[in-house]
Order: structure tokens, then sequence, then C-alpha cells
């Protein structure tokens, strides 16, 4: 039977003499193994009774089964910071699926189409807010740069009264030592 992806093969094969062995393989006329196919598609299965001294070897035809894409929806998947979860797995993007952002309007719409062992289309729609510039974002403006200190008159007065006050401190220094 077929089965979806995720879910554990569970063939059943029985013969009145001898070991059943379960071969697979992805064609009808393909090499089979023994090695349990895991991903989503197409497989064939033969069920093969090795001959031995007492049992005659016994071959089924290939039996065509399918394991089917799991079908991701918002119940089972957890949509969080770009990943995404699925059944406790992580899956992986790009390989599991991609992720499509379309602005419409104020609309931004969020599209996850899975892919590969999963399938389906999740999709979000939320209003998207107007871009805004991060307060610290330096704007180019013509004209003066404010520097908190007036220009003009002021600045003389400011540059004088500094001078001042350091020759009457220097001239202070010396009286001192003079006596």
């Amino acid at each position: 039977e077929s089965v979806t992806y995720g879910e554990p093969l569970d063939p059943v094969a029985a013969a009145k003499y001898g070991m059943v062995q379960l071969t697979y393989s992805t064609s009808r006329t393909g090499e089979f193994t023994t090695d349990v196919p895991e991903n989503a598609g197409s497989y064939y299965m033969k069920a093969t009774v090795p001959a031995s001294a007492d049992v005659n070897g016994l071959e089924s035809g290939p039996v065509r089964f399918v394991i089917e894409p799991l079908y991701v929806t918002k119940h089972n998947g957890v949509f969080r910071n770009g990943e995404v979860l699925v059944n406790g797995t992580l899956l992986q993007a790009g390989r599991d699926y991609t992720k499509l952002v379309e602005r419409v309007g104020r609309q931004q719409i969020v599209r996850y189409v899975f892919h590969g062992n999963y399938a389906g289309v999740v999709e979000f729609s939320e209003t998207a807010m107007p871009a805004q510039k991060p307060e610290n974002e330096l704007v180019s403006r013509p004209g003066t740069v404010p520097t908190g200190v007036h220009a003009g008159a002021s600045v003389f007065v400011q540059t004088a009264l500094a001078s001042l006050i350091g020759m009457i401190g220097l001239f202070a220094g010396r009286k001192k030592k003079d006596r």
C-alpha cells in the first residue's frame, strides 16, 4: 500500500516454505536492492524466496507503490522566524520549501511553497508598516551645521574671555613666586 512521507512501510509477504526477502527499485525493470526507500516518490517492490536444497526459488512480479509527500498546513507546521518545523522536524529552505514574499499595497504576503518530501502552499498575510528611518540615521541637509555654538560675535567673545582668564591665571602664578 502507498504511504505518506514519514510513515513506515509495512509490507507483508509470506511463503509456505522459505524466508521471504523484499527488494525495492525506482523502476519496474530496474535494479532491485534491499535498501528500503524513505523519500517521496514512486517505487516497485518484489518478494523473493531464495532457492535452497529443500525449496524452489520464487519471485513475485514487481508491485508498484508510492510514498506520497507530506502535505503541510498551518495546523501541522510551525512557522517562526523564517524557520519551518513539521512534526518536530526542522525543514531546510531550498530543499524542502521556498519562501516567497510579495508586497501588494500595504499588504505583505508570505508564501511557503513545499516540494520534495513535502507538498502544499501555506500563505500568511499581514499589513505592512510604512518604512521608517532609524533614529540614528544620518540625514543630509543643505545649509549650516548646528554645533550648539552661536556663530558671529559670540564666538569672538567666548574666545577672548577664555584668553583673558588664562592670562590672569598666568600672572597670578608669577606674583606668588616673586614673593
